[in-house]
Order: C-alpha cells, then structure tokens, then sequence
C-alpha cells in the first residue's frame, strides 16, 4: 500500500476561489476574442454563431479528452496549473496572430462578396483563434473536480465527482458572471482590447501558480495501473444497455441545449426592450451566469446534506418548468411593466440598468438556477466516486456543453427565424415537462408508484398551461419601452391602459420579421407616415427623417464630377440609395446586415422609387466593413449609414481603420460620406468621431442636415480639390428628378444646400485638437454613448458648432465673384432663418423628439428644421390628437405661427402650452411676444417677467422685456435690461440692435453706431440693423454740419 493521502484542510476554500478567478478569466477571454474577431469575420449573427459554436465545441471536446486523463494523473492540480498556464499562454499568443490573421483572411474567403455564407477563410480565422483556447478550458474543469475530489478524500460516495461538479462549476460560472459584468462595465471601456486580454491572461496565470503550489495536496494515493483503465463507469450509456444512464445522459445533453434556447430566447426579448448596447447585453449574460452558477452551488449543499441525487434532479426539473411558465406571461406584460417603473426610477443611464437588472433577474434567476442545478445532480445520478471524478465530470460537461452547442446553433439558425422567441420559451418548458416525466421515470422505478402518477400528472398540466396561454401582442414587444418611455407616459398617463393606447398609437404594424439578427417592423402611422424599426428604434421613415436620407445620397453626388460606381453601408428605407441613383451612377451596391431590413425596403416603394428592382442595384447581405476590406474595385462614392454607435458593434463603423479601409477603397476624386447621429451624443464623443475621421481625411467637411441640427455628415474626399460655384450649380440644376428630391429634403436651390455646410479642413483639424481618437483596440465609443441616450445635449451640440461655422466662402473658391452676389445675398437672408430654426431646435427637449409618440411631430420638427413651415403646422394639427398631453405640440404650433406673422393664432397655441406646462419659459415668453405684437404691451412684459423668473439664465425674455420697455418709452430701463440679456449671451442679435435704439434714443448716437456695427458683424444682411444704422449715420452727419 502507499502512503496515506495528503490532506490539507486549509486548501479546500482555496480551490473553489482559484476557479472563480479562472472563470473571471476566461469570461474576459471569450468576449475579447468575440469582439476582436467581430472586426474579421464582421458582427453579423451568423459571424457570431460560429465563434460561439467553436468556443462550446472546443469546451465540449476538451472536457471529454481531459476526463479519462485526469483519472490517470497522480496530480492532477499540477495537470491543472498547466493547463491554466497554456491558456494564459495562449491568449498572449493572440495578440502576434490576429493582424497576420487579419492579412490572410481576404486570401482565404470563399464565396459571395458579403454574403452570409462565411467560407472557409473566416470559419478558418475563429478555429485558430479560438479553438486551442476553448479545448484548454474545457479540460480545466475534469482536471480540477479530480483535484477537488482528492483534497476532501477519503470520500466514498458514489455521489462524490457530482458534488465536486457542482461546487467547482458554481464557483467557475459565478466568476464568470463577474466576468461579463467586468468586461462590459469596466475593462474593456477603460484598457481596450490588447491590455484586457493581457490582464485576463495574466488572472489566468496567477490562477497556473497558485495551483502548482497547491499540486502535491492533491495527490492520488498511488499511482493508476496504467493497463487497466481506472473504473468501470461507462459515461456513453446508450452504448452500454442502460436505459436508466441513457436517460440521465439524455438529460444532460437536454439540460445544455435549454440553456442555450434559453440564453438565445431571453437575449433576444431583453434587447427589445432595453435596446441592445455592450453593458444591456452584458447584464444579460451575467444575469444567466449567475442564477447557473447559484443553482450549482445549492444543488452541491443539498446533495451534501444527504438527498438523493436523482430525486432531487426531478424536483430541480419540475422547479424549473413551473418557474419558466410562469414567467411566460409576464414576458408579454414586460414593456408597459417598464414604462410605469420608469415614471417612479426616471430616466437615465444608471436607471437603465437599475431596471434591467431588476427585470432581468426576476425572470432569468428562477429558470437559469435550475438549469444550473441540474447539471451536478444529474452527474451525481450516473454515479463514480473518487476514482472516476474526472471521467464522470468532464463526460457530463461535454455533454451539457455539446447540448448548448446544438442548441444555440439551432436557435439562431432555425428556430428564431422561423417560430420566434416567444414560441422557444414555450418550447423550452414543454421539453422541461418531457424531461420531468423521463427523470421521474428514471427516480420512481423503485419507489411508489403514487409519486409517479402524482409528476406525471404534474407534467401533462403543465404542457396544458403552455399550449392554452395567450401568445403576446407584437405591438407592444416591439414598442422600445426603454426608449419611448418618456413619451408614453405623456400620452398615456400613469394607467396600463393609458400606456398600452399610447403604444398602439405609435402606429399599424405593417411588417414583422423576427430575424436571427434583429427583430424588423414597419408601422403605418398618423397621416400615411411609415416608419422602420430595428430592435423596436425607429431607423428610418418616408417623412420624419426623409430629407437627412435624401442628402445622404445628394451631398456626396454633387460634390463629385461625375460619379460612376457607388456603395452604401445600410440600406434602411432605400431613399439614399434612390437619392444616388438620381445621379449618373452605373452600379449601386449596397451591403446590409439584416435580412429582414431588406424584406423591409418593399414597404417604402414610394420614398425609395422601387430602387430594389433598378438593375444598377446590387444588394449583398453581410457585415459592411468586411464588404469594404474585401472589395477589389474602387468606388467613386461610399455612403455609411450606421445606426446610432450606442448599438453594439457599430462603432466598427468610426475608428481610424475603419476610415483607412474606405480611404482605400476610394478611386481617383472618390468621396467618403458618414452619416452621424449628434443629437443622442456628447459633444466630446463627437469631437472624437471627428477626430478620427479627420485624421484620415484632412480635407475633411462637415455638413447638416438642417440649421436646427441632430443629424451631421462627414464628408471626406480622397483628393480635395477647390469647389466652384458654377460646377456645383450645374450638377444641381442638371435634371428635374435632382430638383424635386432635394425640394423634398428642403433644399430649395444652391444657397439652400450650401447652409448645409458648417465646417471643414484645418478648422475641424483644430476644432477636434485633443479628443481622443476612437480605434479597433479601445471602441471608447461603443462604451460612452449608451450613457448619452436620455441626455438632452443638442443645445451644447449648437453653441459648440456655432462657434466653429464657417461661412460659404470657406467651401467655394469663387463665391466673392462678382457674379455671384445674388447667391451672397441670398446666403445672407437664409443665415437669419437658420437662427430661427435653432431657436426651435433649443425649445425642445429630448424626449419631445420621440417618433413613436406621435410621427406627425417629429415630422413636423423635421419640416420646421428645413424652413417648411407651412407643411409642418400641418402635421402639428395632427400631432395634436395623437399627443394630446405633450405641451411641445403647442408650444411648436405657437413659434411656428409667429414666424408667419399670425400672432393672434399664436397666442391661442401658446396659451393651450401653457396649461399642459405651466412651468415653461418658452410658453410664457412665446405668449409675450405674441402679445406684443398684438400691442398689448402691459401683459406681454408680466409675461416675460414671469419667464425670466422660470429660466433665470436665458437672453431671451430680458432682452424682449427692453424691447416692451422701449415701446413704453422707458428707454433708460430698457437700456440696463438689454445689457443684462447681453451678458448672459453676448451673440444675441435682437438685444445688440435695441441696445442701438435705446442709446440712439439717450442721445448716445456713436455707441449707438458701434452697437448696429457689432450687430451687422453677425448678420450682415440684417434690415433693421442696416436701416438704423443709416439714421444713426445720418444723425452724426447732421450733428457734425451744425457744428461751426
């Protein structure tokens, strides 16, 4: 005999900590490698499918090869450490392999440009990557349930390897768990990708050296026969004519396909409603691990404390049905649940995640923790003691690990494109009722045959419960609760029948197409309006955002001579694509990811002229930034539309290589237009996307959609050249099609569409000095921008960009021409409307812009930003009735009404603001002026009193206040308020000329000049500031004559 085995009392905690750790490594590992490999193989759904499919078949494989050997080892902690070692080792490996593997790959691809098929070469990259990784974690959990076993031996339970299963899985997954919280929240966003990956692979070995210092208490008590295999426990079954194992077998390979199904069900709902950024889809994971990890850790204790293995699987499985079942239903209640949470936790950032966790954990714990403890109990049941721990373990994870490669695959692939995730939910608790039955088979064929009617019973009213629940209303799943809350509750109230009106109002679902990359919906609202949801945003419409789609298409095209070939990333509604087309453009070719956005495209025939059925176009399904690395021919045009960068993986589309690799796809003169979504963005965040771009395009220009701002474009040629007024005029007037789509954007002729300019070239260069770049290693991006959704920054936005405008001269070489002072003229009056519309754009608030609530609004925002007035007070009439509580209907009406000069309309609007929100500045200062155009001068001052009391820092009220105190002839008081509305905005240009007026008026004629002087630096063109200061003028000449 040898000697007694070592027992060291103090390394059983240290153990199960060791694998926490290991599992916080690991967890890191996979999402770096997952992210890293999104940029080769793209962050489509099937890209990402293969990299989970490898990384389970490499868990699955390694576990099952590791088993029987770690049975063999004598030190099977030291076997461990290795192992822990080899994945540290492997991930530093990485870092030298990716950008080689990153030149191979467009050797290797096979097949279509950008289809779904991935070929060979991509399939190719996520094996090398990833497969030696994932089969050295796989063999880490037999190696150490063997190590575990030994350290608490002598333990002659045949139950022993199930309970070390347990306790070791628990931990790993709870580490896990803290993994995806750590990746998501804090790592990823502060290191980037390189020094992440480093830091996981450095937890990793640590974990390798604590372990080998650990090896020698781990020791077998002497060494295996190596010519007899170390047990007669067969794993496989079904091989060996024991229906009982085979059953149990069964189930465990049934227990990893459920959590698969439910992992893909339950990430697909949640993004629904809390939209589908890096930290939602973090939470998500974590949300899963943890309740895996919690059922694990508490089927060890029970199984500790005596109770029968296969009993307590049956229980487990009947647990977990009744507990998916009942949560059923309450996926349907879940997004008028969300919004009512939202009116008591507001809306915000940390909010968010407050809910979704709450949410989150209420409906996956219960089911995900009795899927965890199912997997020990279910091993405990096959039996093996010490002596077959490692067989028994790693043939039990392989198999669970196998299920949820099966299942995952199958979901993705088949499953949610077909049926959708409501109907796997369902599916899954019927399988947990078949399950039920076939364990209780297996745990009662002993027992009384009372217990076995009693959970067959069990199991048929349960199957019964699933089949009669209602299915859930596809109105409000896609309804974006998290988002359009807000907007809900201003329409709906605080009732769930209000909140549930509010939703059907958004608008007729038209198309539904639950996709394996996005759920895709098209609504019919208000007034015809159409609009496209993605996830349940809105993405694009036929009328809201229908001119920042148009001039997508159009700036790019009349910037360049003549056009040949043209591509675009993303092809929402089509209009850009239409918008393109209009030119001479000789092939289109348009990558989308979704297949169901191009499903969508037939709805929006009248917006997109039927654009599909052009033979010019060409549609590829497939990750845009793979399309452009692996395209031989250059283009002319490149037009990137992305959704908003807080959807993960699209900042792909904003680093420096993403720019570099459109840069050199462009041919001789080729132009690069990005579309980018600054209302929804901080100011620093954009000062980054332009930056990066910058960087690669000095000659860089940035473009607007309108005056009122929210959505810019980048525009970057390859070989800036000097623009001449008469060639952009010509391309413009060149045919009536061009006309007419640019009128539908609100371009009225060439000054209309040079206001669209803001800036460019070297006043970019300096305007983005300092702000971090955004690259493949850091995304910092896709991390801050999550948190800008509910932040209302569109005014910092303007008074940023405001400062950096440049005038139209810096886009044409030749506008101070003599032949062009129409044009200048023109340019000039258009820059006071422009200050109108930022004005409009400042009175609303963030959740005023909300599509869902009431499409006819925003499309009137949208007309009132492009200078249509007269359209838009059209679609505010209709607003009113689908927003009845939202005093930004009113309140828009008003602004939009003085601006015709109707004051006593105005005032009836203004007034109807008023009483929705009486605590608003712009209601109470849009009354006065109506009134003081009325000449009811006594109640236009109360009023502007009253909004400079409701926003003590605005110009606005205390410079109209001067205005009414000039008309009362109070000059002296008008004079020191028109100079407090200048300190607080020295830029307002109604308060410097009354400011001239006042002083003319005291006798201060040459201030009064200097104050028409600095007012007409702002606005050149402006009449009154001319016109007074001609009579100043005058007056000072007069004054001079009289002199002797």
């Amino acid at each position: 005999m040898g000697p007694s085995p070592k027992r060291h009392e103090s390394f059983l905690p240290v153990l199960p900590f060791l694998f926490l750790a290991s599992g916080f490594g690991s967890l890191v590992l996979e999402v770096t490698w997952a992210r890293q490999l999104s940029l080769l193989t793209g962050s489509g759904v099937r890209a990402s499918g293969a990299v989970v499919a490898v990384l389970l078949a490499g868990l699955g494989l390694g576990a099952a090869l590791a088993g029987p050997l770690a049975d063999r080892l004598q030190r099977p902690l030291r076997a461990y450490a290795l192992t822990e070692a080899g994945i540290s080792l492997w991930a530093i490996l990485t870092l030298p392999l990716f950008p080689r593997l990153s030149g191979l790959l467009p050797v290797l691809r096979e097949g279509a440009r950008g289809s779904l098929d991935l070929g060979f070469g991509p399939l190719l990259a996520i094996c090398v990557l990833v497969l030696p990784g994932a089969l050295l974690m796989g063999a880490t959990t037999p190696l150490v349930v063997r190590a575990d076993c030994l350290l608490r031996s002598p333990d002659s339970s045949p139950e022993a390897a199930g309970r070390s299963l347990g306790r070791m899985y628990g931990w790993n997954t709870l580490g896990g768990a803290a993994g995806a919280l750590s990746a998501a929240f804090l790592l990823l966003p502060r290191l980037g990708l390189r020094s992440t990956l480093l830091l996981a692979a450095a937890t990793d070995l640590f974990v390798a050296a604590c372990a080998l210092s650990m090896s020698p208490a781990a020791s077998s008590p002497t060494p295996p026969d190596p010519g007899k295999p170390p047990g007669t426990v067969p794993v496989f079954g079904w091989m060996s004519g024991n229906p009982r194992r085979g059953i149990l077998l069964f189930a465990l390979f049934l227990t990893g396909t459920l959590g698969a199904l439910f992992q893909v069900a339950w990430t697909r709902l949640l993004v629904l409603f809390f939209g589908s950024s890096v930290q939602a889809l973090g939470l998500t994971l974590a949300a899963c691990l943890l309740g895996l990890g919690l059922g694990s850790a508490w089927t060890t204790r029970r199984l500790k404390r005596g109770a029968r293995a296969a009993s307590l699987a049956t229980k487990l499985c009947a647990g977990g049905a009744v507990a998916t079942f009942i949560t059923l239903p309450l996926w349907g209640k879940l997004p008028v649940l969300m919004v009512l949470a939202q009116a008591r936790v507001g809306t915000s950032f940390n909010g968010a995640l407050l809910l979704q966790s709450v949410m989150a954990g209420f409906l996956m714990l219960p089911p995900a923790a009795a899927l965890g403890a199912l997997l020990p109990a279910l091993t405990a049941s096959l039996g093996g003691g010490v002596e077959h721990s490692g067989k028994v373990s790693g043939g039990g994870f392989a198999l669970d690990s196998t299920g949820s490669l099966l299942g995952g695959l199958g979901a993705i692939y088949f499953l949610l494109p077909r049926v959708g995730a409501g109907t796997i939910l369902r599916a899954c608790v019927l399988a947990e009722v078949f399950l039920l039955a076939s364990l209780t088979l297996v745990a009662t064929l002993r027992a009384e045959r009372t217990a076995l009617r009693r959970n067959l019973t069990a199991a048929a009213v349960l199957a019964a419960g699933v089949l009669l629940l209602p299915s859930w209303n596809p109105v409000f799943l896609t309804s974006g609760p998290l988002l359009y809350g807000p907007a809900y509750l201003r329409i709906g109230g605080k009732s769930w029948s209000g909140i549930q009106e509010a939703m059907q109002r958004r608008g007729q679902l038209l198309f539904l197409d639950e996709g394996a990359d996005a759920t895709v919906t098209v609504r019919l609202g208000a007034g015809g309006t159409r609009s496209l949801q993605i996830n349940g945003k809105t993405d694009a419409s036929d009328a809201g955002d229908l001119p920042a789609q148009l001039l997508a298409g159009q700036i790019p095209a009349l910037l360049h001579p003549a056009p040949s070939r043209a591509l675009i990333i993303g092809l929402a509604s089509g209009t850009t694509v239409r918008a393109l087309a209009d030119h001479s453009v000789h092939r289109l070719d348009c990558v989308e990811i979704s297949s169901g956005v191009a499903k969508a495209a037939a709805y929006f025939e009248k917006a997109n002229g039927k654009i599909l059925s052009d033979p010019r176009f060409h549609l590829y399904l497939g990750d845009g930034r793979v399309f452009l690395e692996e395209s031989r021919e250059p283009y002319d045009l490149i037009v990137s539309q992305p959704t908003n960068p807080w959807i993960a993986g699209v900042t792909n589309l904003f680093t420096s290589e993403f720019f570099r690799a459109a840069r050199r796809r462009l041919a001789k003169g080729g132009i690069l237009l990005v579309w980018v979504q600054g209302y929804a963005m901080a100011p620093e965040d954009f000062r980054s996307v332009i930056g990066t771009f910058q960087d690669v395009f000095p000659g860089g220009q940035l473009w607007e959609e309108s005056a009122g701002g929210g959505d810019y474009f980048l525009v970057g040629p390859r070989d800036p050249e000097p623009l001449t007024v008469e060639a952009v005029s010509t391309r413009l007037d060149s045919t009536a099609v061009i006309r007419s789509r640019l009128q539908s954007a609100g371009v009225r002729d060439l000054a209309d569409f040079v206001t669209r300019f803001l800036a460019g070239g070297q006043t970019l260069t300096d305007f983005s000095r300092g702000a971090p770049r955004i690259t493949d290693d850091n995304l910092r991006l896709e991390y801050s921008a999550p948190q800008e959704i509910w932040h209302n920054r569109m005014p910092e936005m303007l008074e940023m960009l405001e400062g950096v405008r440049q005038p139209p001269g810096a886009l044409f070489a030749d506008l101070e021409s003599p032949s062009h002072a129409e044009l200048r003229a023109r340019l000039a009056g258009l820059q006071r409307g422009r200050r109108d519309r930022i004005r409009v754009a400042l009175t609303l608030r963030r959740e005023d812009l909300e599509a869902l609530s009431s499409p006819s609004l925003v499309a009137a925002v949208k007309l009132i930003r492009d200078g249509q007035e007269e359209k838009a007070l059209s679609f505010l009439g209709r607003a009113r009735d689908e927003a009845r509580r939202a005093p930004v209907v009113p309140l828009l009406q008003g602004w939009t009404l003085l601006g015709q000069n109707r004051s006593a309309e105005a005032e009836r609007a203004f007034r109807a603001a008023r009483e929705l929100d009486s605590l608003s500045a712009d209601a109470a200062e849009g009354l006065g002026i109506a009134l003081y155009r009325q000449g009811r001068l006594g109640e236009a001052a109360r009023l502007f009193v009253a909004a400079t009391a409701l926003d003590p820092g605005s110009a606005g009220p205390v410079s109209n206040l001067g205005a009414v105190r000039l008309a009362q002839g109070r000059t002296r008081e008008a004079l020191g308020l028109l100079d407090r509305a200048l300190e607080r905005d020295p830029t307002h240009l109604s308060a410097r000329i009354n400011r001239g007026v006042a002083l003319a008026r005291l006798g201060r004629v040459q201030e009064a000049v200097t104050a028409y002087e600095q007012a007409l630096e702002k606005d050149p063109g402006n009449e009154d500031a001319l016109y007074n200061l001609r009579r100043a003028r005058e007056r000072l000449s007069e004054a001079s004559g009289r002199k002797p």
